[in-house]
């Protein structure tokens, strides 16, 4: 009886060691780490209205390790999307900004936010400010 014990129990080991288990000699596989990181403007972006065409010109450096998705400049509701030029440099422009009819020149705010590719967005969205001088008297009427 104590063979037959021994023999049942060396059967049973020999039987189990097939079963695999759950541990070494396999790769476990690793999220890459969660970019939590907004982009990076590395120049400050800066806003110019340019009397001649009534437009404003946005430009904006920026960059992010995982790359850039999209930069917008937003003034008074209206946005424009700035367009990569090369390398970080990215530029936009809102064309037919209205004239300015008051009486002294206005001053806007323009808030430039860059999203990366892992959907970031820069939380602590940067200014650039312009100003819309007055506009001139109407040219006088052509007489003949």
């Amino acid at each position: 009886m104590k063979l037959i014990s021994i023999l049942a129990i060396a059967v049973l080991a020999v039987a189990l060691s097939g079963c695999g288990g759950g541990g070494g000699g396999g790769s476990a596989v690793i999220d890459p780490p969660v970019d939590v990181t907004g982009p990076v403007y590395t120049v400050a972006p800066t806003a110019e209205y340019v009397d001649s065409t009534g437009s404003v010109l946005f430009i904006a450096t920026v960059t992010d390790a995982s790359g850039i998705a999209s930069v917008k400049a937003v003034v008074n509701g209206v946005i424009t999307n700035l367009s990569l030029v090369s390398g970080n440099l990215y530029s936009g422009t809102y064309d037919n900004f209205p004239d300015n009819t008051g009486v002294t020149d206005l001053t806007y705010t323009a808030v430039i936010t860059a999203t990366d590719k892992s959907t970031n967005a820069n939380k602590t969205s940067v200014n650039a400010t312009f100003t819309v001088p007055v506009a001139g008297p109407p040219p006088p009427p052509i007489v003949n």
